[in-house]
């Protein structure tokens, strides 16, 4: 194998065998480059014993700053996922994609592995989605977090004035609260809201540690507060405070490896779910793109009625 490509099909052709990811490592190696540390600490983590796994997860989180957050996205597709860079348990709070992938609720847990890949066209900040004519400016004036020295891709990208112009079939639009939180899971890490759903919940996250590592989290107010009779529900800043991820009723979720990641499938799927649904009616439906034909493909088609 001669190119980066060559040991990333490697992988994905093997995704749970370690060999093709410590031959990548060595060849990255010879050549000086970092990305070797993140396949030699994502390995250590994926077989870390339980009095291992934080410190392992550190030092994978160290390693994965150094790389560019295209090749993270790449690595950490469904398929190819091997560690998960934060303490929670990875998934994806989606809407339905009709018959292809049906939800119970307004919004169904999906498992990650489960998920399409996303095409490498779509992860960068050059991805035409972004190119849209937006209906409005997009505002985002976040507060710096404390005693951090991020590089700002994600902040560029969220100044992005093609964000507005991005469709939720819920109602979801781009946010931000006053401060940065600390992690309820971690001595070292932030979070900050900077995406919800119009009735509270969920809550998209951005979770930065302090040597620039920032993944995609995702909190949902779960059975604490939905088993709640509507007319005691919590009040609205309750249940959107942090805090209450330490056990109070918010749950989170590993959701993207990067800020590009997470974009691309949210408007690859609600674009589908516009389409599929017939909304707002059938003569406006948007055909869909070769990128949304394939996302949708990966499911198999729903069996047919007798």
């Amino acid at each position: 194998m001669t190119s980066d490509d060559d040991f990333l099909r490697a992988i994905q052709q093997n995704p749970t065998d370690p060999a093709p990811r410590l031959i990548f490592a060595d060849w990255l190696d010879e050549r000086a480059d970092p990305r070797a540390g993140y396949l030699r600490t994502g390995l250590q983590l994926a077989q870390a014993r339980p009095g291992q796994v934080a410190d392992a997860r550190r030092a994978f989180s160290q390693a994965r700053a150094k790389c560019p957050a295209t090749w993270i996205a790449e690595l950490e597709q469904p398929a190819t996922l091997l560690a998960n860079p934060t303490p929670y348990e990875s998934g994806w709070w989606g809407v339905d994609q009709g018959d292809a992938r049906p939800a119970r609720g307004t919004y169904e847990l999906y498992p990650y592995r489960s998920l399409p890949p996303l095409p490498t066209s779509l992860l960068t900040q050059e991805a035409r989605f972004l190119v849209a004519e937006s209906p409005r400016p997009q505002t985002w004036q976040p507060p710096k977090p404390p005693n951090f020295e991020l590089e700002s891709d994600w902040d560029r990208l969220l100044r992005h004035p093609g964000l507005s112009a991005l469709r939720s079939c819920t109602d979801c639009y781009f946010t931000h609260d006053a401060e940065w939180q600390a992690d309820p899971n971690s001595d070292t890490a932030q979070s900050l809201r900077f995406y919800s759903d119009s009735q509270g919940s969920p809550d998209w996250f951005l979770r930065a540690e302090p040597w620039g590592d920032v993944t995609i989290v995702c909190g949902f107010v779960t059975s604490d507060y939905q088993d709640t009779p509507d007319d005691e529900d919590p009040p609205m800043d309750e249940r959107d405070d942090w805090d209450n991820a330490s056990g109070t009723g918010l749950e989170l979720w590993y959701v993207a490896p990067t800020l590009e990641a997470f974009l691309a499938r949210w408007w690859l799927e609600n674009e589908i779910w516009y389409h599929v649904n017939r909304w707002p009616s059938a003569d406006e439906v948007i055909p869909l793109t070769t990128e949304q034909s394939q996302y949708l493909a990966h499911y198999p088609p729903p069996p047919q009625s007798s």
